[in-house]
């Protein structure tokens, strides 16, 4: 493609019995373009499964893409997928869709292999009344300009689980993950992971999100190998009406800059286990971590854990939390092998 393009695809599928199938493949986006690409399409009582995609091999200029969809009343699973190869220039990507009575899974992804631009991606959507699984993935593998995700869901009666990831394996520029979205009447799990191999740049990475009437197990973690520039990381969410375990977790490796770390949120009425725990390997750096969370009507034993094998430089460590109603132990511990080099 080499002029300025838009595509726009404005249909209404009502009772269909079939499977539907809405694709667009675009192999190099370059000279003086400007490319929208926007599904904006009604799916009303489908049978069968409902699949999505748009792909791009390399992008060299102003690309915009967005799904606004609505789907309601569809039988089978959905899948909303956008691949890009490469990107060399500005680009938005978001999907801003509307689930509605959905049979089965629901599967969004994005995967990007290479960003030298900057990138703006937001997954703004609704999810009510779903059966099965959410599923919702970002793969990136190399950022070297500036880019911001951000998943600001709602999940409402969702009769299974719910997976949120992001997978990063290089970032070279300054990046901002957040997670602010709000889940309300889940069945069984809920899975929000971030990992991120190696920061070479400014990171900022929040979840700050609403737990609410959740039947089963939340797992909130975030995963760092190394990291080379200043990392904030939040983790400022509600939890209430848990029937069983939550687990809040961050780890890193290699710490080589300033990072803060903290955990400021509330639980109330969880009916297990609550587990709060940061472990580093070895910290190069001058790194903050709080833990200034609230602890109120836990069924079981509450966990808070700061572990860290290695430091090098100054460390604060806070944990000043209030526990009010907990059935069984408390226990909060800070365990470090070796201090040197201060």
């Amino acid at each position: 493609v080499r002029g300025s393009i838009a595509v726009t695809v404005y249909i209404a599928f009502d009772t269909i019995l079939d499977a539907v199938i809405v694709g667009i493949f675009v192999q190099i986006i370059r000279d003086s373009i400007a490319i929208a690409v926007c599904i904006n399409t009604t799916f009303q009582r489908v049978s069968n499964a409902v699949v999505i995609g748009v792909g791009i091999t390399v992008i060299r200029r102003i690309v915009t893409i967005c799904i606004n969809s609505t789907f309601d009343a569809v039988g089978y699973t959905i899948v909303v997928g956008v691949g890009i190869t490469e990107i060399r220039r500005i680009v938005t990507i978001s999907i801003n869709s509307a689930f509605d009575a959905v049979g089965y899974t629901i599967v969004v992804g994005i995967g990007i292999t290479v960003i030298r631009r900057i990138v703006t991606i937001c997954i703004n959507a609704t999810f009510q009344r779903v059966s099965n699984a959410i599923v919702i993935g970002i793969g990136i593998t190399v950022i070297r300009r500036i880019v911001t995700i951000c998943i600001n869901s709602a999940f409402d009666a969702v009769g299974y689980t719910i997976v949120v990831g992001i997978g990063i394996t290089v970032i070279r520029r300054i990046v901002t993950i957040s997670i602010n979205s709000a889940f309300d009447a889940v069945g069984n799990t809920i899975v929000v992971g971030i990992g991120i191999t190696e920061i070479r740049r400014i990171v900022t990475i929040s979840v700050n999100s609403t737990f609410d009437a959740i039947g089963n197990t939340i797992v909130i973690g975030v995963g760092i190998t190394v990291i080379r520039r200043i990392v904030t990381i939040s983790i400022n969410s509600a939890f209430d009406a848990v029937v069983n375990t939550i687990v809040v977790r961050v780890g890193v490796t290699e710490i080589r800059r300033i990072v803060t770390i903290s955990i400021n949120s509330t639980f109330d009425a969880v009916g297990n286990t609550i587990v709060v725990g940061i472990g580093i390997t070895e910290i190069r750096r001058i790194i903050t971590i709080c833990i200034n969370s609230t602890f109120d009507t836990v069924g079981n034993t509450v966990v808070i854990r700061v572990g860290i094998q290695v430091i090098r430089r100054i460390v604060t460590i806070s944990i000043n939390s209030t526990f009010d109603a907990v059935v069984n132990a408390v226990t909060i511990g800070v365990a470090v092998q070796i201090i040197c080099n201060l």
